[in-house]
């Protein structure tokens, strides 16, 4: 326990620094992808996103017609 003398949270760190990172990497490269002429309008979602494109597409609405 925390409380313990000697306790060394530095497994857990490391842990969460390894999944971290790996995370980041993965979303690098989906961000290097969005070039991809698939994400031109708007983006590909899966079905359990489907939030996210209705939020994306309202964004759009929003912006249609201000030069953006």
């Amino acid at each position: 326990m925390i409380e313990q003398p000697g306790f060394d949270p530095s497994d857990a760190v490391d842990f969460w620094d390894l999944v971290n990172r790996q995370d980041w990497e993965a979303c690098e490269l989906c961000q290097a992808s969005m070039a991809s002429r698939a994400y031109r309008d708007g983006g590909v979602y899966a079905p359990t996103e489907a939030h996210i494109r209705r939020f994306n597409d309202f964004v759009l609405a929003r912006l249609e017609g201000t030069g953006v």
